[in-house]
């Protein structure tokens, strides 16, 4: 189901849509910890998952990765952001090419 479907279908039944955002930790033992709570995470029944793509794409093969495992692992909807700040504009193209079974990318652009 697409992430507008269910924020449509929670407003026709007058529940509450959140979503859990991740930024991809800089460290080993920070990705390992948030592997860890993420399988925890699931008991509060978000609507989704979002992770940051890092500015430029830094953290791109991260944030794949974390995307990949939540979505497929973990079994939560999952989408990744892109920030297109200081970038050409075609930021993120290259994202939908990658074959991780998450085929959610929001780009936004800020002036």
């Amino acid at each position: 189901m697409k992430v507008i479907e269910k924020i449509i279908e929670a407003e026709g039944g007058d529940r509450v849509v959140f979503p859990f955002e991740f930024f991809p930790p800089k460290t080993e033992d920070g990705v390992d910890n948030l592997f860890e709570r993420m399988k925890r995470m699931v008991i509060h029944n978000s609507s989704f998952c979002d992770i940051t793509w890092g500015a430029g794409g830094s953290t791109a093969d991260l944030t794949l990765e974390i995307s990949n495992r939540m979505q497929n692992m973990v079994c939560v909807e999952t989408m990744m952001h892109l920030t297109c700040t200081n970038m050409p504009l075609f930021c993120g193209e290259n994202a939908n090419s990658y074959p991780v079974g998450v085929p959610r990318l929001l780009r936004h652009r800020r002036s």
